[in-house]
């Protein structure tokens, strides 16, 4: 096997591994009697029709990445971003590397949230304020998980349209973690804005 075809398998098991930790868990919840897929039922029609799009560009990011990784005949991308960027050994070997971080850091945050972690805001029933575990080092581990899958695959593909999604997707995880923010704020009050003084939005030091 070539490293080529070694790498390209490990960012795609990073990223099956991320889809079926966040399932499992939703079943888990679910199971004990806890919805961890909700809806703002407080949004309005614009920002519903923007989450809309934020779940559209996730499912196509998730296609490209198995179009690639198989190889499929099949792509979203036009041939005038369908170029490769990147091709080196060493950029997709740190592309995997990265992959694989960031769903073990995926996994270790989904234990850390236990019964708190969900998609979406929950206004009813919201769950206890995490702080501990790798929330000590990131107020967002969830969302910097994603995003360092998101480059990962970049790195080991190197195609100018895995680039865009990566930076489409900050973009859409930057906007939902500024909507949680102001939720949790209003939610918890003095304890997550003296949580937010200590520990920075993607990291400690940031």
């Amino acid at each position: 096997m070539t490293i080529d075809r070694f790498v390209r398998i490990l960012i795609l098991a990073a990223a099956f591994a991320v889809g079926f930790m966040a399932v499992a868990r939703a079943m888990s919840l679910r199971a004990g009697g806890v919805r961890a897929v909700v809806a703002d039922h407080q949004r309005s029609a614009a920002e519903t029709a923007v989450d809309a799009f934020a779940v559209l560009v996730v499912l196509l990011w998730w296609f490209e990445i198995i179009a690639y990784a198989l190889p499929l005949p099949f792509h979203l991308a036009p041939p005038p971003v369908d170029i490769v960027l990147l091709n080196a050994v060493p950029t997709k070997t740190l592309g995997a590397g990265l992959g694989m971080l960031a769903a073990a850091g995926y996994g270790i945050t989904l234990s850390t949230m236990a019964k708190s972690w969900r998609v979406g805001i929950d206004r009813a029933d919201p769950g206890p304020l995490v702080t501990n575990g790798v929330f000590q080092w990131s107020r967002n581990p969830i969302y910097v998980s994603l995003e360092t899958l998101s480059l990962g695959a970049f790195l080991v593909f190197g195609n100018i349209d895995l680039l865009l999604f990566t930076l489409l997707l900050i973009g859409i995880m930057h906007r939902q973690i500024r909507r949680e923010e102001d939720f949790l704020t209003s939610i918890y009050g003095a304890a997550y804005t003296d949580y937010c003084s200590h520990v920075g939005r993607y990291s400690k030091w940031w």
